[in-house]
């Protein structure tokens, strides 16, 4: 069983958080529409960290920051690691126009 977690603004993707139980490691499941920005944002940032570990390791250190404060909610966590993967985005073959698009999504503007 899961519910629905995350920004709720976009009808092309959508995150689900399981319900947990026992001590099983807390994961998000993301379903997305094929050939959406949301994929191709997803791609590109898989991709990019594959290709440069240094990268790879300061958005794993971003993340696991964010992940320690307790009172964290969905868009302070993507608002916190919205600089690194702007980073990491503009090495990515997306538009300038999306990669405006994904941080307006990102940090709330």
């Amino acid at each position: 069983m899961a519910r629905r977690a995350g920004p709720s603004d976009s009808p092309r993707a959508a995150a689900f958080t399981p319900f947990r139980t026992g001590g099983s490691p807390r994961r998000n499941v993301y379903v997305c529409v094929v050939g959406t920005l949301h994929v191709r944002n997803h791609l590109a940032v898989r991709d990019i960290l594959r290709a440069r570990p240094d990268l790879r390791d300061r958005y794993g250190t971003v993340k696991r920051e964010l992940a320690a404060d307790a009172a964290m909610d969905i868009d302070r966590y993507l608002a916190g690691k919205s600089a690194i993967l702007q980073e990491v985005l503009a090495l990515s073959d997306l538009s300038e126009s999306e990669k405006a698009a994904i941080l307006r999504l990102n940090t709330g503007g």
